[in-house]
């Protein structure tokens, strides 16, 4: 965090604050109570000075208050706003500019929040075994932003969801880091966006799944835009993010016989605010290289543009599992408020692998869509747009369809 400085005048004024709060308190205390030995007469009682005794009384009380209060503006200090620069650097010790890891980092963001411009540069590789949570971050703004260079390096994260979740995390800029996804489960996700976590990017990342074995038609993604992190598709009022863009990005498995995550990417916003809100989020240049289930799963949004992006099994081979009805995109309930809802150049194939026979029952696809669509919403001058998409060596047993509406 940043260097503790303290501030004189501060403190004085805090000093006289629990000092003028202990004489009112002595003023209205009862005498009896403190069992103030007092010879004065009625008379006197009732022009008693109490002000005479608190200086006397008040002394420890008063000592206690003010050590107390310098205390707590120590406390206050050393958690100070972060703003520069920083690295995270588990071979450094712990010190004002560098946090040993990703956790450290996180909490002393949630905790303190920024004054200015954060950058961190990501120097060692680390092995989390739970999520790294950013929650909503005080004093980010468009000129107060976090930007963490992965700088190449890797996070391994075996734990049972996400790797990372920002959870009403506004204006981080994450880029140039793999995240390794090291479980077995199913229910594993790279990046989960949750809580309104708004005016993020998401760039040059590299998100791999290194050992699932097993598929599932209701598992985790690489991207998810999801209120639950135990079941990505169940629906909420809340918006789980909007205005970010995840651009090019890699997302793959490296294990043999991969089937790949449920969903390449799951964007699900708000059942109550879709027809009216803007989500407007950018997904753009990104490649998938394998997926169980939906490439793309766009559902109660707003705005949301998918453009350029490459989509295919090319990480799977024969031996790979995969869901016997595929979809490259399944969307549901669409608006577009102030832009489209797009759908542009993206590549789709290679499915379910490659070199694969369009006869085989072995690990193959049944019926495959590229574009699977319902409800979804546009206008005259913002019309929902699916426009210069390919498919090309999708190989389906009984049924293929391009687009269907």
């Amino acid at each position: 965090m940043g260097k503790t400085h303290l501030n004189m005048g501060i403190i004085h004024d805090a000093m006289a604050s629990i000092h003028n709060q202990f004489l009112t308190l002595f003023r209205h205390l009862d005498l009896k109570k403190l069992n103030v030995k007092n010879t004065l007469n009625k008379t006197q009682t009732k022009n008693y000075n109490m002000e005479k005794h608190y200086k006397k009384l008040s002394l420890p009380f008063l000592v206690k208050g003010i050590v107390t209060g310098v205390l707590f503006m120590l406390s206050s200090s050393a958690r100070a706003q972060l703003s520069g620069s920083y690295t995270i650097n588990s071979g450094a010790a712990s010190s004002a500019t560098n946090y040993t890891s990703w956790g450290a980092l996180a909490s002393a963001l949630n905790t303190s929040g920024v004054s200015g411009a954060v950058n961190v540069t990501v120097i060692t590789n680390e092995t989390a075994t739970s999520e790294i949570v950013f929650n909503a971050i005080s004093g980010v703004s468009a000129t107060k932003t976090i930007n963490i260079n992965g700088n190449a390096k890797v996070l391994g994260s075996s734990s049972l969801y996400e790797a990372i979740t920002l959870n009403g995390t506004d204006y981080l800029t994450l880029r140039d880091l793999t995240i390794q996804k090291t479980g077995t489960g199913t229910v594993q996700t790279g990046i989960r966006l949750t809580g309104a976590a708004d005016y993020n990017t998401l760039s040059g990342l590299t998100i791999e799944f290194t050992a699932q074995t097993s598929g599932s038609t209701a598992g985790g993604a690489y991207i998810a835009f999801a209120s639950s992190q135990t079941s990505l598709v169940t629906t909420s009022t809340t918006q789980n993010g909007s205005f970010n863009t995840v651009r090019g990005c890699l997302f793959r498995t490296t294990n043999a016989a991969s089937p790949g995550p449920t969903y390449g990417i799951i964007d699900q916003q708000s059942t109550s605010a879709y027809t009216s809100t803007a989500n407007n989020n950018t997904f753009q240049q990104n490649t998938i290289r394998n997926f169980f289930f939906y490439a793309i799963y766009n559902r109660y949004t707003n705005g949301e543009q998918f453009i350029n992006n490459d989509i295919s099994r090319l990480a799977a081979n024969s031996s790979s599992p995969i869901s016997t009805t595929v979809y490259g995109v399944f969307t549901y309930y669409t608006y577009g408020t102030n832009r489209s809802t797009v759908y542009r150049g993206n590549n789709f194939h290679d499915m379910p692998y490659a070199g694969a026979s369009a006869s085989s029952t072995t690990n193959y696809i049944n019926t495959y869509y590229t574009f699977f669509g319902w409800y979804l919403y546009g206008t005259s001058s913002l019309p929902v747009v699916f426009d210069g998409n390919t498919t090309r060596l999708v190989d389906a047993y009984t049924q293929f369809f391009h687009t269907y509406l």
